[in-house]
């Protein structure tokens, strides 16, 4: 298990090399030309009493592209798969991993009536820090429609995480 403090993990995150996240941000750019992240910014984003997650950080920056300047932002989310010997259990941190990495989170959303579309978020990939746990890179949905949602939407809501738990 890995004791760490939310500063040091931040820290960690803030001085990945850059070619842990040119792949990161090339998926989230949709665009290959990017050949270089010349720096990013990583600040916490609230908080998790999920077992394991040692944090969760938005890490932003800006790439040259082929159509010149762009602006990318992912999320960070800092765990330690050890931190639970039983992995089937469903608090275990490693199951969000394989979840997203079994494609099962890709494959369910749907939209509401009033146009609004309901999904996980889009996943960018892991990686594994020898010291630190491993990271799981997903999308910035910080521009996603606030809660309180309006009822249709939460009762979409409502019916996919019970077909999810269906299945």
């Amino acid at each position: 298990m890995i004791h760490k403090e939310r500063a040091d993990v931040i820290e960690r995150v803030r001085q990945l090399d850059q070619t842990v996240l040119l792949p990161v941000v090339r998926e989230v750019m949709k665009d290959d030309s990017v050949n270089h992240v010349p720096g990013w910014t990583a600040a916490p984003i609230g908080t998790s009493i999920a077992v394991g997650t040692l944090g969760i950080f938005k890490v932003s920056g800006e790439v040259a592209t082929g159509t010149g300047k762009k602006r990318w932002s992912v999320v960070a989310k800092a765990m330690d798969l050890a931190a639970t010997s039983d992995h089937a259990a469903h608090t275990s941190p490693d199951r969000e991993i394989i979840a997203y990495e079994s494609g099962l989170l890709a494959q369910i959303g749907s939209t509401t009536a009033n146009g609004r579309q309901l999904r996980a978020a889009k996943h960018y990939g892991i990686h594994e820090m020898t010291d630190m746990g491993t990271i799981l890179w997903v999308e910035d949905l910080s521009a996603a429609p606030p809660i309180p949602w309006d009822d249709e939407t939460l009762l979409e809501i409502v019916r996919q995480v019970g077909q999810f738990n269906g299945h």
